[in-house]
């Protein structure tokens, strides 16, 4: 029986890592097949005209780059030489190329293949991942280019012409169509011919809103037709192609930041002061935000003490400016009251004087009782209002 010559054991290794790939590429051109087959169907399902993607600064275009680079032998060289990974386009160098057994291993590492063996079979398994890596490039490039066509048909016909739209602002955000995101805009046609655009988050909360209604189709609001059938399910395809293709879509309005009730305290303080200012005052919310613990305290017994005694007031009156029964500090007790919330109850109180009266009359009285209060313990307040604090002084 004749032996085997030395380069046959190559040529079969050649043989057989030849179809390897051969059997590679042909599954991969079934797979894009099958999803053309898809996106056929789509098309039948849905048809919207297409518009071909171009060249943006849109993230959503960031890899449909289509252009292809020339291989060169000079720079695989260079790139071996300087230690240096081979490009996936650049496997027919590699395999001219001449590679230390060190530097092949180095390879297998980087990418992450099996690093022991021969020379010739380290360099064919580099081989193989580098053309095998490239084709699934080609095919993730392809495929991503076929998102991008389905998400621009999805967005309708005025995603790249906002001018097609009759309407120049979305409904709810009221902002205008030519500032909205590209991934947040969606338009549609109607049987009239008319185009509508709107910012998905807009267009996803009415259809909630509305679904909760129990309407099934709700209505166009700039001309009260109902949606076409099409459009929610336009709408939802749109927002999983964002999806798939990475980029962020958003379609529910972000949660109120929870505040805390010192937050809480100013901003209901500010509003107050706001009501008081509505009588022909011109006071400020700092006379009393800026009191410490103590000058707190004394205000609401200086207030309390204007309520019950100084000021005389009739008990009718009473009820009328802090009704049912006239009493605003029935529910507080000055004397155990916790210094972490003297300024809550402090703000309470003045909040009951000024909104709670019958009329607009009795508020502005209530008003003016708090107002008197405050220039007793607050600088500011008896520099601006100095006759109020005579009125309410107590001279012995």
């Amino acid at each position: 029986m004749s032996q085997p010559q030395p380069g046959n054991t190559t040529i079969n290794i050649n043989i057989n890592h030849l179809n390897d790939v051969h059997n590679y590429i042909h599954n991969d051109i079934n797979l894009i097949n099958e999803f053309n087959n898809i996106y056929n169907n789509d098309n039948a399902i849905n048809p919207i005209n297409p518009i071909n993607p171009i060249n943006t600064n849109n993230e959503i275009y960031a890899d449909s780059d289509k252009s292809k680079k020339k291989v060169s032998k000079r720079v695989c060289k260079k790139s071996a030489s300087a230690g240096m990974m081979p490009a996936f386009s650049e496997y027919d160098a590699f395999m001219k190329s001449e590679y230390k057994v060190s530097e092949l291993k180095d390879m297998c590492k980087h990418y992450g293949i099996k690093c022991s063996g021969t020379k010739q079979e380290l360099k064919l398994r580099v081989h193989t991942h580098l053309i095998q890596s490239h084709h699934v490039k080609r095919i993730q490039r392809m495929i991503r280019g076929k998102f991008i066509k389905m998400h621009d048909r999805m967005s309708g016909p005025a995603y790249k012409y906002r001018s097609l739209c009759v309407n120049d602002t979305d409904f709810y955000s009221m902002e205008r169509m030519s500032d909205i995101q590209r991934n947040q805009f969606i338009s549609f046609k109607d049987d009239a011919g008319m185009v509508y655009g709107f910012d998905i988050m807009s267009l996803y909360t009415y259809y909630d809103s509305e679904m909760d209604n129990g309407r099934s189709a709700p209505l166009n609001p700039y001309n009260r037709a109902p949606f076409p059938l099409t459009l929610r399910r336009q709408m939802h395809r749109k927002i999983r192609l964002t999806n798939i293709l990475g980029v962020s879509c958003k379609v529910e309005e972000e949660p109120e930041p929870v505040l805390s009730q010192q937050q809480r305290d100013e901003q209901l303080l500010f509003i107050v002061f706001q009501q008081i200012n509505s009588h022909g005052h011109y006071a400020d919310s700092a006379w009393f935000s800026e009191l410490n613990v103590v000058g707190i305290m004394r205000f609401m017994r200086e207030l309390a003490d204007i309520w019950n005694y100084r000021a005389q007031i009739m008990p009718q009156l009473k009820q009328e400016i802090c009704p049912p029964n006239g009493d605003p500090f029935r529910y507080v007790d000055l004397r155990y009251i916790q210094p972490d919330m003297i300024k809550h109850q402090g703000i309470q109180i003045i909040n009951t004087f000024v909104t709670s009266g019958t009329n607009r009359d009795s508020q502005s009285l209530g008003a003016y009782y708090v107002l008197s209060a405050l220039t007793l313990v607050s600088q500011p307040a008896q520099a601006a209002m100095p006759w109020l604090y005579e009125s309410v002084v107590y001279v012995p």
